[in-house]
């Protein structure tokens, strides 16, 4: 089960609302997913016969899903790849 939930706060002098998914287990436990990712290190994506990509340290990245053993994330320019879990607080943290 997912809900979302809504913080008021004030940024710049407007009102603005931040949302967290929570996700229920089936045990009732409530687990918190934040929707984003900070990156610690860079990172640099190599494929055959292409230019590597590189994510500088302090790239922040929209997590699109949670796989079995990553997350699969997007950029700003809607470029989607997958982040190992292992290494969370190492080469990224949640914001």
């Amino acid at each position: 089960m997912f809900d979302t939930i809504y913080r008021k706060h004030l940024r710049n002098n407007k009102l603005c609302y931040d949302h967290k998914t929570i996700k229920t287990t089936l045990r009732g436990e409530i687990k918190m997913e934040n929707n984003i990712i900070e990156l610690l290190k860079p990172v640099t994506l190599r494929k055959e016969n292409c230019s590597p990509l590189i994510f500088e340290k302090g790239t922040v990245l929209k997590v699109i899903m949670q796989a079995p053993g990553g997350l699969l994330v997007r950029d700003d320019e809607n470029f989607n790849f997958l982040i190992s879990l292992k290494d969370k607080n190492t080469l990224w943290r949640e914001i």
